[in-house]
């Protein structure tokens, strides 16, 4: 699989289409639909940008002005819906996602990080919470089983995940930064604006943001 990354790299695109083909690759999370809104199918047979709409999960590499891209959440932590509320995020302030005709990107097989491990153990233990307290209330002793849900990582990043997107569909959200990161944007002369104004600014406006294919 390494070897078959380290080839796409630096393969045509002409390449890449016939292993797309063959099957030897397959775009990023192919279970799902998010990933569909790149339009791979389209992709291959393109010289020129294009527009996607947003989609549900929807978490595309993207090349964007700093100045006026929100920021990630920093009460993310390890694993687990940051990349997903960034782009929700973006799309909620009102940028254009424009695919490039000529980049691509590739995942390298590597081992699993400790988080993402926890996060594989956390679902586990949520689905036999689940079946337990499905098994409890059928028995009429009542469900239970959610206790510590939010206390793991994978809870965590879930619960955070649907606050912000209640707050986004209110207006009311604003992304939770480190105090380095506050510093810098009240201190550093190239930062004058807040973060938070720079939002206010963006509201209302076509932001463009650069696309690149993932497999």
């Amino acid at each position: 699989a390494q070897k078959i990354a380290d080839r796409i790299v630096s393969a045509s695109k002409h390449t890449v289409e016939e292993m797309w083909r063959h099957g030897v690759i397959d775009r990023f999370d192919p279970r799902d639909d998010g990933h569909a809104a790149t339009q791979y199918e389209r992709w291959f047979n393109v010289s020129q940008q294009y527009d996607v709409e947003y989609a549900n999960r929807y978490e595309p590499w993207v090349i964007v002005d700093r100045l006026t891209a929100p920021w990630h959440d920093a009460r993310f932590r390890g694993y687990g819906q940051n990349k997903i509320v960034h782009l929700e995020h973006m799309n909620a302030t009102g940028f254009r996602l424009v695919v490039h005709p000529s980049a691509w990107l590739v995942h390298r097989k590597h081992h699993l990080a400790p988080a993402k491990l926890q996060h594989v153990r956390d679902n586990i233990r949520q689905e036999e919470d689940a079946a337990a307290a499905a098994a409890a209330e059928a028995r009429g002793g009542g469900g239970g089983g959610a206790s510590g849900r939010h206390s793991t990582l994978r809870g965590h990043s879930n619960g955070l995940g649907n606050e912000i997107r209640a707050q986004l569909a209110n207006g009311t959200y604003r992304t939770g930064v480190d105090t380095a990161t506050r510093a810098c944007a009240h201190w550093l002369p190239w930062w004058q604006q807040s973060h938070w104004q720079w939002q206010a600014q963006a509201q209302g406006q076509r932001l463009e943001g650069f696309l690149g294919e993932r497999f």
